[in-house]
């Protein structure tokens, strides 16, 4: 986003969480406008911790990707770039359903409200994960990984895999939505 001229709006989804704070905080040092979605118990906490953003800081309350999607035409107004880092994360007590929800269906509705938007740039957060295969039988092989090594899932059904399967999966797959995005709508 080094070619962008300040103070562009850029919505960051996931805003609090641990990438995301930190892509906040950095367009915020850069001069950036910040629109960042967060999660209602963490909103005041991220309004909090910049008090000298001096209106370059709105947070907006997104309490999950898939029930909230109504939100992104009025979330959007205004925003010229999207760096999409929301999701749910693997850990103890998280569903492979939420994970899949998070994942694909969160990405699907935001990638679908951009169609309407004035987002010339999207970035998606992913992991080396949606290179692998999710069982990662294929991690100790000797491929060479690039911007050309897919996985080859297309899709699960998060009931019949564990939590740590499906967030693999769901890198691979939400990959490819967005690839297939940009091939229908070029600006981003």
């Amino acid at each position: 986003m080094a070619n962008m001229i300040k103070p562009y709006l850029v919505l960051v989804t996931g805003g609090t969480g641990y990438v995301g704070a930190e892509v906040v905080d950095q367009l915020l040092f850069e001069g950036y406008r910040v629109r960042a979605t967060a999660r209602p118990p963490k909103i005041e906490t991220l309004k909090n911790t910049y008090p000298d953003a001096n209106g370059k800081l709105e947070v907006v309350e997104m309490a999950d990707l898939v029930s909230d999607a109504e939100k992104w035409p009025v979330i959007l107004q205004g925003v010229n770039a999207v760096i999409h880092i929301a999701g749910s994360v693997y850990h103890p007590g998280v569903t492979s359903e939420e994970i899949y929800s998070a994942a694909i269906e969160g990405t699907q509705n935001l990638l679908d409200a951009l169609e309407n938007s004035l987002v010339t740039c999207f970035v998606l957060t992913s992991s080396i994960a949606a290179f692998f295969k999710p069982d990662f039988s294929n991690i100790m092989d000797q491929t060479v990984y690039d911007h050309n090594t897919w996985s080859d899932i297309d899709d699960i059904n998060p009931e019949e895999h564990e939590p740590s399967y499906t967030y693999v999966a769901c890198k691979a797959i939400s990959d490819k939505l967005v690839w297939k995005a940009a091939e229908k709508y070029p600006l981003y």
